[in-house]
């Protein structure tokens, strides 16, 4: 594979090793240079826990069924599985990746079909109507790739692709950050690879040739910080 570009002007130092290049090849935020995939997959692979939480379940599944009745779903990176218990109690067939351990094993013992393994190939057989990357993005190295590998590999001719990710390098962010003179606190090595924000996550999407048919943030908790309400 022949190494892309990543020129830039503005970086932050993460160690004497990586920094967050605002690339003017990528259009985002991302690590340079990416680590590994051996040392990714090592983090990854043992008790690693998104604890994000996955807000909302019942109205994201009722939304998609606006698109899609029924059908089969595949979940990248679908952690302790509630989001594939929602879309069954919703009349879909729901599959799932998921690269820890631990929770894949969880999943299992719950009933649900889950794979422990990386989206790096479709274990399946089958190629589905719907793929979910709930949070799975900022942590792909070379996310254009694994964009057209989604494409190619699990999503049906005719698919669609849910995605979530963090609104970072957001102009309240950058207002929080310059007010008090700090650096971006929302950079996370190396759990954080990538950094987009609504702007230039609409764009990542267009190159990598999806349309887009519904794109919205959920609310901004820099809110909080600019109230001086942090705790």
């Amino acid at each position: 594979m022949i190494e892309k570009k990543h020129e830039f002007e503005n970086y932050y130092n993460i160690n004497s090793e990586y920094k967050v290049i605002e690339c003017k090849d990528c259009g985002f935020y991302h690590v340079y240079p990416y680590p590994y995939n051996d040392f990714l997959n090592t983090f990854y692979s043992k008790e690693y826990k998104d604890e994000l939480s996955k807000i909302n379940l019942k109205e994201k599944v009722t939304r998609i069924k606006n698109l899609i009745e029924s059908g089969e779903i595949l979940d990248i990176g679908c952690g302790n599985g509630e989001l594939l218990r929602e879309f069954e109690k919703q009349g879909f067939k729901s599959y799932g990746i998921e690269p820890s351990e631990s929770r894949a094993k969880e999943c299992n013992e719950k009933g649900l079909n889950v794979r422990n393994e990386f989206a790096d190939k479709n274990g399946f057989g089958k190629k589905f109507e719907l793929v979910n990357l709930s949070f799975v993005l900022e942590h792909i190295p070379n996310p254009y790739d694994f964009m057209e590998k989604i494409k190619s590999e699990f999503m049906s001719e005719k698919g669609y692709l849910s995605i979530e990710v963090p609104n970072d390098f957001n102009l309240l962010q950058r207002v929080y950050a310059a007010y008090h003179k700090t650096e971006p606190y929302w950079i996370h090595f190396p759990d954080h690879l990538n950094y987009w924000n609504f702007e230039s996550f609409r764009t990542f999407l267009n190159r990598t040739g999806f349309e887009i048919i519904y794109q919205t943030s959920s609310f901004p908790l820099e809110i909080f910080l600019l109230m001086d309400e942090d705790t």
